[in-house]
């Protein structure tokens, strides 16, 4: 009983933070110009594509083989960072240079994609895969972080504008978000480390 209340009370706040997360991007991107558009990319690369790690790592699905490209590319993380960069360059130019009806399916589509691949070292949880170090994570997080602020930031001198405004606000806020949750996790992960002193299981060799 008190197992299957925990895991209702779980459930809930999981829910109520995705509420409460779509209620943070709206109101983010409505300040802004483009807000539906900036309000679809924002949900496709920061809240959907991450559910669809969590989903996948809930019900096993990378013991599908097609889905295993995605756990080898995940420790690969330059490639991972230069995916990700790549790809949010390509789709916005997709969505730029073709009409509305098919520029925007094939923008989002990319961008999830792409996304997947971002999330992927940081999400990704699987029995037969191994776990990245939190000190990776956390390197990884800073250099794709600070890249997406950089690449909007010289976005914006070279349009003299700022489309995507919204985008990169919902984005920095969702990456504040996730770098306090790191922090907790890499915590915890300390705390639960045996700290007995390893004196006297490693010797030097001796020399011949």
């Amino acid at each position: 009983m008190q197992q299957t209340a925990i895991f209702r009370t779980g459930k809930i706040l999981t829910v109520l933070f995705a509420v409460l997360f779509v209620v943070g991007i709206l109101t983010i991107n409505s300040l802004f110009v483009y807000p539906l558009v900036n309000t679809s990319r924002s949900l496709m690369a920061f809240l959907i594509a991450p559910l669809c790690i969590l989903y996948a790592n809930q019900h096993n699905l990378w013991f599908r083989s097609s889905l295993r490209i995605f756990l080898k590319g995940s420790h690969r993380l330059v490639t991972s960072m230069s995916v990700f960069f790549v790809g949010v360059l390509l789709s916005y130019e997709v969505l730029r240079m073709l009409p509305n009806d098919l520029g925007t399916p094939l923008h989002l589509i990319i961008l999830g994609i792409c996304s997947i691949i971002y999330w992927g070292p940081l999400l990704i949880d699987c029995s037969f895969h191994k776990p990245m170090a939190y000190s990776s994570k956390f390197a990884y997080f800073t250099g794709t972080t600070l890249l997406f602020f950089t690449y909007h930031q010289l976005t914006f001198v070279n349009y003299h504008s700022a489309p995507t405004l919204g985008f990169m606000w919902s984005g920095l806020a969702t990456m504040l978000t996730t770098l306090m949750v790191l922090i907790h996790q890499w915590f915890r992960a300390e705390k639960k480390t045996d700290r007995k002193r390893m004196e006297g299981y490693l010797r030097p060799l001796k020399k011949i």
